[in-house]
């Protein structure tokens, strides 16, 4: 490998590549002439491959040994694939100032805004109290047995009004003609 090439290496959980999906992936192998993109397969060949990176592209369980922090040594950019950063904070990643931390805040917005709406029906709707019906083999009258909320017209607040928040104040307006606080 030519010392002008920059290296890549990318620790993803099996789920986190079921969400990019494979043409992501390999668009992100292909981006650039003088980066190379290695793909770990595992959180050992990870640590073997990224002890020579540049940077790094990770999701849980990957995680950043503190001999790459150190001062002489080659990584310099830790790039999560999640929205947060919590699980790449450790003290030593903290005080690492020549490695730049960056997130995927903005792109994973509309996904995680959609999964709060789940959530947001779920629990109008008593899907836990219907999971524990049906597992217990009794089935109730929904009008007359079981408590249920609509979210039409309703009235929402949400804190902090990121890519997340953005999101979802939109979802919530335009579907469900929500009023929407924050």
């Amino acid at each position: 490998m030519p010392e002008a090439h920059k290296r890549l290496v990318v620790g993803l959980s099996p789920q986190m590549r079921g969400i990019l999906g494979e043409e992501v992936l390999r668009r992100l192998a292909e981006a650039h002439p003088n980066v190379l993109v290695q793909f770990a397969e595992d959180t050992v060949d990870f640590t073997t491959r990224a002890a020579e990176a540049d940077a790094v592209l990770i999701s849980p369980p990957f995680a950043i040994p503190r001999e790459w922090l150190a001062s002489g040594a080659r990584l310099r950019w830790v790039q999560a694939a999640t929205a947060g950063v919590d699980f790449l904070l450790t003290p030593a990643l903290r005080t690492a100032h020549h490695v730049a931390i960056t997130s995927t805040k903005g792109p994973m917005g509309p996904l995680m805004a959609e999964h709060v709406v789940m959530l947001m029906l779920a629990l109008a709707r008593d899907l836990p109290g219907f999971l524990q019906d049906q597992a217990e083999r009794r089935w109730r009258h929904m009008v007359d047995e079981r408590p249920m909320a609509q979210l039409f017209e309703k009235t929402i607040t949400i804190l902090g009004v990121g890519a997340v928040g953005s999101n979802l104040a939109r979802m919530c307006k335009a579907g469900f003609g929500m009023t929407v606080l924050g």
